[in-house]
């Protein structure tokens, strides 16, 4: 397949906002991450450009369908992940950030589950949204 030439299958952890439906993609994409509870699916033409980024992470699919193309120099990480202990923020992006137990809904256990700590679900604290 051509595309796979031009496509690097690897991880990066981009912060992003995080997502509880499925997500459709079309156009031209810009760096950085979408993490999903759902699917991800490309939709008409979608392209990464020389220069892009694009981190891609989903519960149950990633669907790349035709008209779908990733530049010489453009960059695509993209994984599905469960999210084991239901907490909304997919195992992937809790191993990415460190997370010793992402079975575990409260992986700190000050009892409150990761979703409420990471509000964005992308696996970063960020103390300007008050994330804890």
């Amino acid at each position: 397949m051509k595309l796979l030439n031009y496509l690097t299958l690897i991880f990066l952890f981009i912060a992003t906002t995080g997502h509880t439906a499925d997500l459709n993609l079309t156009g031209t994409l810009s760096s950085g991450g979408h993490y999903i509870n759902g699917s991800i699916e490309t939709q008409g033409t979608t392209v990464i450009n020389s220069g892009i980024e694009v981190d891609l992470a989903a519960q149950t699919t990633i669907t790349f369908q035709p008209g779908f193309s990733v530049a010489e120099g453009g960059y695509l990480w993209a994984t599905a992940s469960p999210d084991t202990d239901g907490d909304l923020i997919l195992d992937v992006i809790e191993e990415r950030s460190g997370c010793q137990n992402y079975q575990l809904p409260d992986t700190d256990g000050d009892g409150l589950i990761d979703s409420a700590e990471d509000t964005n679900k992308n696996g970063i604290l960020e103390l300007a949204l008050n994330e804890t």
